[in-house]
């Protein structure tokens, strides 16, 4: 009798003890990382266990030395940190490893919007237009001949008085500056000109009398190019305020305006972006609205750029390095869609130089912008240009075992080239792929035969359009 109340406690015992153990189950995966070299990124993974789990991360296959908590850092992250990270988790039950997590380091010179890159190459002086004294906000004309800014130079009206250059061709040099003059630049600030993409009407902003706040909103007119401007008149409310608004930003259809203004409703701070359209070039402008976060925030965005599609803006921000201003960028899907979390153009300053946006050549791929007391410049503020590209924007996925998986967003019909290369200088073609032209805009899935433990000429991949 003893045995048989012994042995059916026994078996109890032990099933509990069994039931105790499982294998750790990843309630959250590690993601894909893109940093900027020389930043820190942190990888992390959440899971579950009894006993409570460890951790031993790994880089292309390999365990890292010390890396055995649920997550690590990376800091100063070079191109030779590029490739797949993972974990495994493991106790007494058994191991688990993660997903892959894919860490894309980018150049200094690249903006990452997500589904779009742009690649900016090295910033030029305006050498003909720059003198000892301020040059800024530039504007230029539809065919690339004339170029709009202001400048508070010997010869003007005022303290700060706009200004306009010529060239023959887009690859000339800019001719001698010529002021404006009367009625366009009066004796108070006038500045920030931006020209109409037909080139009969151009927005401007001023302390002048006869408006409704400190600083208005203005717009002169001329019948033909080869006019001169008539008089200035105010847009008025309900585009200005009794309050300061400035830094106009014109589409190029003319339907729809962005500015700065410090009026009510806003993020806070020395100013935020705002935003008005109207139905047609004759019509009145509706009432602004603010466009809100992620674009203001409590410090102040100004000097707004409208890219030619309507889908990209550049603006001015002091929001990382409060009283220096840098210039970002933030995209949308459509010209009705919100605008996305902006990004810093490094390649335009540094956090800690002054960097402000003007204007964008017709075809969007020449940022015209003004830099404070920058090395190669004449003055304080300098006008200055930089080219850019946008790129096709390659992202890692998950992928059958011993292989990579990306995915390619691009121009619908369009052939792009995959390539790769150790080192970012020498790229080796690698596959050729179609898109579908019937797709607004195609996610392709490209499969490339890429090992985890690939040699490093197979490390970082780009897409050229063919």
């Amino acid at each position: 009798m003893k045995m048989k109340t012994i042995l059916p406690m026994i078996a109890v015992v032990v099933s509990a003890l069994t039931d105790g153990f499982g294998q750790p189950v990843i309630t959250k995966q590690p993601t894909n990382q893109t940093p900027y070299v020389g930043s820190t990124v942190t990888f992390s993974v959440i899971a579950t266990g009894s006993p409570p789990p460890t951790y031993q991360w790994r880089f292309n296959g390999t365990a890292l030395l010390d890396k055995t908590n649920s997550s690590f850092s990376l800091g100063n992250a070079q191109f030779t940190n590029a490739g797949p990270y993972s974990v495994v988790v493991s106790n007494d039950g058994g191991s688990v490893t993660s997903e892959t997590a894919w860490l894309s380091v980018l150049p200094t010179n690249v903006v990452n919007l997500g589904d779009l890159e742009l690649r900016f190459g090295v910033p030029t002086n305006l050498t003909a237009l720059n003198t000892t004294a301020d040059e800024q906000a530039s504007s230029i004309s539809t065919d690339g001949l004339t170029l709009f800014f202001d400048s508070n130079r010997p010869g003007g009206s005022g303290s700060y008085d706009i200004w306009t250059s010529t060239r023959s061709t887009a690859s000339s040099p800019w001719g001698p500056p010529v002021n404006l003059g009367s009625p366009v630049n009066s004796a108070s600030a006038d500045g920030d000109p931006r020209i109409s993409a037909d080139g009969l009407s151009l927005y401007f902003d001023s302390a002048r009398g006869g408006g409704v706040g400190g600083i208005d909103l203005w717009v002169v007119t001329r019948q033909q190019t080869t006019d001169p401007f008539e008089p200035p008149v105010s847009p008025g409310p309900p585009l200005n305020s009794v309050y300061h608004d400035y830094t106009p930003a014109l589409s190029a259809d003319s339907l729809t305006l962005v500015f700065a203004s410090t009026r009510p409703g806003g993020s806070g701070g020395l100013g935020d972006l705002w935003i008005s359209t109207r139905t047609n070039s004759a019509a009145p402008w509706e009432p602004p609205r603010n466009l809100g976060s992620p674009l203001n925030t409590a410090n102040e965005e100004g000097i707004p750029v409208l890219s030619p599609d309507g889908l990209l803006l550049f603006f001015m921000s002091d929001r990382q390095n409060a009283g220096t201003y840098n210039v970002w960028v933030s995209q949308r899907a459509t010209t009705t869609s919100p605008f996305g979390t902006p990004v810093r153009i490094r390649a335009v300053a540094e956090p800690t130089f002054r960097a402000t946006p003007h204007a964008l050549s017709a075809d969007g791929t020449t940022l015209y912008y003004s830099s404070f007391a920058r090395s190669g410049g004449q003055g304080g503020w300098d006008l200055w240009q930089i080219n850019f590209t946008r790129l096709p924007f390659l992202s890692a996925a998950k992928g059958y075992p011993g292989h990579l998986y990306i995915n390619l967003w691009g121009r619908p019909g369009a052939t792009y080239e995959i390539q790769t290369t150790a080192d970012l200088n020498t790229w080796t073609p690698w596959a050729t792929i179609g898109l579908d032209p019937s797709d607004v805009w195609d996610q392709h899935p490209a499969l490339l035969e890429d090992s985890y433990g690939a040699p490093p000429s197979r490390r970082f991949y780009r897409a050229v359009l063919k």
